[in-house]
Order: C-alpha cells, then structure tokens, then sequence
C-alpha cells in the first residue's frame, strides 16, 4: 500500500491505535505516516518497537520527528533484547510489563492493536495453535 492511498482512507472509528513494531516496521511506517497527516484523522497512536540492539533501531529520527509534530497524537516506546550498555531503552521484548507501561487499556473497545514482526513476537503477543498470546 502505498502513502498515496493511505491519504485517501476516511478517518477511522476508532480512537487509539497501539502498534507493535519488529522486522515489519517499514509497512507500519507508512500506516503511521498515512494516519498522522490525514487532517481529519485524530487517531492517537502509540507504536512499541523492538530491535534486537540499539543500531537496529530504523527510522527512529522520523519517528522522534513525529512526536514532535503529532504531540498528543504519536508516541514511541523502543525495546532491544540486548542493548548498548547504558541505553535510555526498555531492555527486553515486548512484554506484558511494557504494554502495562506504555500501551494499555489493550482490551478497550476505542483500541485498535496491529501486530507486525517476526514469527515469536508475533505468537508471544497474538498466540498460535490454541495458545493465547499476551493480548
């Protein structure tokens, strides 16, 4: 999908969206970007993004930029399951004690949650094979 088409989406119903970002964080970047410079759009978004080391970490100069531009409307928490030693970042992954942190009500009907990473974060998060997930 491109940036293009994401501009043209009528706003959605929903009033929150809490993203959760690994190895697919360019798609979700440019759902990010689609929804904040929709004007009629007033979704607040908060993206959780996790990398295995601080360097992995893609886009995060636009995603500070965005919480800049969109106060109120965008938030980024990062995680790395194995950080630089004294990094400003949650050390881990994508936990119940993050979503707890940055994230919750996740069970709030005006929540919407996307979920896009690599196969293990995915199935801690959303379950797999009849296992429930964190969410």
């Amino acid at each position: 999908m491109s940036f293009s088409l994401l501009r043209q989406v009528k706003p959605a119903i929903f009033k929150k969206k809490n993203i959760f970002g690994g190895s697919g964080i360019t798609p979700i970047y440019q759902l990010i970007r689609g929804i904040l410079n929709n004007l009629e759009d007033k979704i607040a978004i908060t993206l959780i993004y996790g990398a295995n080391r601080d360097e992995e970490l893609l886009l995060k100069e636009d995603f500070e930029q965005f919480e800049k531009t969109f106060p109120g409307r965008f938030k980024v928490a990062y995680t790395g399951s194995h950080p630089v030693e004294g990094s400003a970042f949650h050390r881990g992954y994508v936990d119940r004690e993050l979503l707890e942190e940055v994230a919750l009500p996740l069970k709030n009907t005006e929540t919407k949650v996307i979920v896009c990473g690599p196969p293990a974060m995915e199935n801690s998060l959303i379950g797999k094979g009849g296992v429930p997930g964190i969410l």
